[in-house]
């Protein structure tokens, strides 16, 4: 998550003009990165990695970005 809030079971998926793309399967916070996380599936055309989404958190869209798995961050 790129703003403040936390991806849920079947939230929507939008993209930048409010058109649903896909939802989140699930989602929580992550300690290892101190943010939001969550998964879910997009349609194939918006699912590039760094692509800017928005979940709909009450009737609210909410920013978010694709990003690779794993979520967490290594320690060296």
């Amino acid at each position: 998550m790129l703003e403040r809030g936390i991806p849920r079971k079947d939230y929507e998926i939008q993209d930048v003009n409010g058109v649903q793309i896909g939802h989140v399967t699930s989602g929580t916070m992550g300690p290892s990165v101190g943010k939001a996380i969550g998964m879910g599936y997009v349609k194939s055309n918006y699912s590039e990695l760094g692509n800017k989404i928005f979940l709909k958190i009450r009737n609210k869209p909410i920013s978010a970005q694709l990003v690779k798995l794993p979520f967490y961050k290594k320690n060296d």
